[in-house]
Order: structure tokens, then sequence, then C-alpha cells
């Protein structure tokens, strides 16, 4: 089973957030009407957070012929089918008790990604009932609707500023034409000398337009060229992570032509000592293709490290899902863990950021996550360790931001998108002594070094 993470962007017109706390659960979106719904996981669950609680309602929308759906609860497990169309749950409970349904995947759908998915959730309520089997019931009555509410940590958060925060700073002032964006930067080493590269995006009028990929030696951000291939016509490149392995520099990247269009796809380019392009590797593994057409679903944010002269990549946080490979993108061996259930991050879904760094008998990584206020995303960064050897079972997590994005930066982005994010993205990470350094992008506009020195 699963163990997914509790998520605090939950308070919308679905949910009242002060009676139930729900997991697995996407980004919420809205219905022609303006209503607001969440797809779910295959497994999601929803806990009572007041005794008085009798039953958990929840109103499905299924967009399908119709889905197989197991429910657990501590005196009943039930299978039922959902018919296409709305369809309304009773699960009776006991005081504070957390329900648990997995939903069946429709294998008749082919190749749409939404056959893995669960289903819509329109709303989750209770009422006074105290009928003691699950099944579906009919209501003539409107469902409640709930106020969308901001949590009171979160806004501390947002109108606080990356100076009052428990570590050390630094803005970094890069050489940019006027309309250039350059943003999250990548820190790391090669031959023992430190690089920094960076996203760069032309803002126009309207929107903003991906560019480049720029290089430069850190700390004194003197450019050094890189000369990368596209591999097709208007080729675009994001997230761009630098990692050494042996004697080779592998730029691990998401690439695509339309990212509104088609999913996101990773993809390796092998450099030489001159940053020149010597290969170019497609990893086929979960979502990912060999090609970025054949890709399944969206897949970023992978990480990489080396133990023992073996190259690791991790695929997913939960369960932690680490990879071995090679230069050639082979999928050698796989190592699946479940995290502790005791590890409880609040702040959205947990995802992999910087590339691991071994500390003794135990590997370091930042992850990042975000919630919704008001619609847009707030993301915050935190930390994990993993066991230094197979199956490299997760052995700490932190319960709280180490740096939270908040709105002490000016935003350029509002000028000119909607989206424009509360952003800390981190990038890179390398180790000096007992600190450790870590890079990231602000607000998808700006860089940023930060330091900490009690970490690790």
């Amino acid at each position: 089973m699963l163990n997914l993470r509790a998520q605090s962007d939950m308070d919308s017109g679905v949910f009242d957030s002060d009676c139930f706390q729900p997991v697995g659960f996407h980004i919420a979106e809205k219905d022609e009407a303006g209503d607001d719904f969440y797809w779910t996981n295959y497994h999601f669950s929803i806990k009572s957070k007041k005794e008085s609680t009798k039953n958990i309602i929840i109103n499905f929308f299924n967009i399908f012929e119709f889905k197989n759906i197991f429910i657990s609860t501590i005196k009943e497990t039930k299978s039922l089918t959902l018919k296409k169309g709305e369809n309304i749950l009773y699960i009776p409970i006991i005081k504070l008790e957390c329900i648990n349904i997995f939903i069946e995947p429709c294998e008749r759908m082919g190749s749409d990604p939404r056959k893995n998915m669960g289903c819509i959730v329109k709303r989750v309520f209770s009422n006074n009932s105290e009928d003691r089997l699950i099944s579906f019931i009919n209501t003539k009555s409107e469902t409640p609707r709930f106020k969308n509410k901001k949590n009171s940590h979160i806004e501390n958060y947002i109108n606080s500023s990356y100076e009052d925060q428990d570590y050390k700073v630094k803005f970094l002032e890069i050489k940019k034409s006027k309309n250039e964006l350059l943003f999250n930067p990548c820190l790391f080493e090669k031959n023992k000398n430190k690089y920094l590269s960076c996203r760069v995006d032309i803002a126009t009028p309207n929107k903003s337009i991906f560019s480049d990929v720029r290089l430069f030696e850190y700390p004194s951000l003197q450019e050094v060229k890189i000369n990368l291939e596209p591999e097709y016509k208007n080729e675009k490149l994001q997230d761009c992570k630098f990692f050494e392995y042996k004697d080779e520099l592998i730029l691990k990247c998401v690439s695509g032509v339309d990212f509104a269009d088609n999913y996101f796809h990773k993809k390796w380019i092998i450099l030489d000592k001159d940053f020149n392009q010597k290969n170019i590797i497609h990893p086929v593994y979960g979502g990912n293709g060999a090609t970025y057409h054949l890709n399944t679903c969206d897949e970023k944010n992978w990480t990489m490290f080396e133990l023992n002269s073996k190259l690791y990549f991790i695929y997913k946080f939960s369960p932690h899902t680490v990879v071995e490979t090679n230069l050639f993108g082979e999928i050698i061996t796989e190592y699946i863990t479940h995290e502790n259930s005791s590890f409880l991050w609040s702040y959205g879904d947990i995802r992999l950021s910087t590339n691991p760094v071994k500390v003794g008998n135990y590997f370091f990584s930042f992850f990042h996550s975000h919630v919704l206020v008001d619609g847009q995303r707030v993301y915050f960064v935190g930390w994990y360790k993993f066991e230094a050897n197979p199956p490299f079972r997760i052995i700490e997590v932190s319960n709280k931001p180490i740096v939270a994005a908040n709105d002490s930066r000016q935003n350029l982005r509002k000028k000119f998108e909607d989206y424009n994010p509360l952003c800390v993205f981190p990038m890179g990470a390398i180790l000096d002594g007992d600190k450790i350094t870590m890079s990231a992008g602000i607000n998808d506009q700006e860089c940023a070094i930060f330091e900490f020195n009690n970490l690790l």
C-alpha cells in the first residue's frame, strides 16, 4: 500500500478542511460551471478530524463507462462499481477514523494516461445519518459548499522575507540583456571546479519564451561556452542539472517542443571535458519513452547519484524508487521502499530536486513542494536522508520548510503572464565540510545561493 502524503492545499469548495484531512489528491481544478473538483490517485484516503463525525459522504463524478472501487474502513470492506456520471457514496465511520479507497485502472483505454488515475471528487461532507453500511445513496438536497481558507502559517511564510529565515542567502547578479530572465541555477562540481548553469527565458510583452541554457564558472560567474545540438526543430530544454560520473559529465534535462501539448520528457546529454555534446540518452522507464512524443505521462524531477562506481537515478520519492542504470540508459536493477509513516510533511506533495550528496553512511537531498493560495502556487523546500546502500531506505525527512517562497522579491512575470507563482526551486547542492550549499531559482526570474550550517 502506498504511504501517501498529507496535503495542505486542499482548502476549497470540495472539503471543509476543519473536518477532513485528504491524502492522495491532485491539484484543484474547476469545471465549466466554475465549481472546484479534484482528480484522485488510484489510492486515496480521507481522515475525519472531529470526533462527532459519524460518516463520510463522497460525491464522485465518473467520466468512464464504469470504475471498480474498493473501500476499507475499520469495521467493513466493500467492493462497488462507480457508474458513469454522478455517484454519491455513504461511508459510516467511528470517531477520527481514516478511510482508504482503491480505484481500479481502466484497461480498455489504451494509452490514455487517465486510465491509471482514480476518479473526480466534487464534494466531501457528512450528515447526521447513523446507517451502518457502506452504500450509494440518492440525495435531492444540494451538497454543501465550503469557503476557501488560507492556513495562517502559510500566510506567515508568504509575508516573511528570505533574509528572515535560518540560512545565509545571496542573490546573484549575472550579466544579461534587458529582456532575459535567468533562473533555476544548478550548482555543481567538475574536476573539483565549481560551475553554475542557468535557464534563460526571453520576456516579451505577452509571455515568456524559452531560449537557452547558459553556463558559468562559480563564483566568478565568468561565462563558459556550452555546445548543445537540438534533436529536432524548436526543441526546448528545462530544469537542466549536471552530474559528474567517473570521467563523464551528464546533463539531465526535461525536453519537449510545446510543453502545453506534449508530456515532459527526460533525456540525458553526455558532454566532453570542453562541454561539447557527445551523446544523447533517452532512458525508457516509467512513462518516459524513447523520444518525447512516445511518453505516456509527464516525467521530470529525477535525481542522480553514484555509489561504488555504479550509476543510479531516483525516479520518485513515494514510494522511494531508486534505479541502477548505466551510460546507455539501460535499466539494471530497481529498489522500491516505502517511507516510515511517522514522516509528516504538510506542505504539498514531495517532488525530488537536487542530486543527492553522500554524507558518511547516508545520502542527503533537497526536495520541493507547493500548495495553492488564491489559485497560485506557493513553493517550499525541505530535505531528506536515505541509506547509502541498497535498497536505499529513507531514514529522515524534514517536517517543516527550511526555505519558503515569499513576497519579498519583485515578480516581473506579473507584468506579462497570468501564471506567476511564488517559487523557490532547488536545483543543485554541493558539500563544503560540514556546510551544504544549495542553488535555487526564485519566482522563475532570479538565481540564489543558500548556505546551511546545521542540516547534516
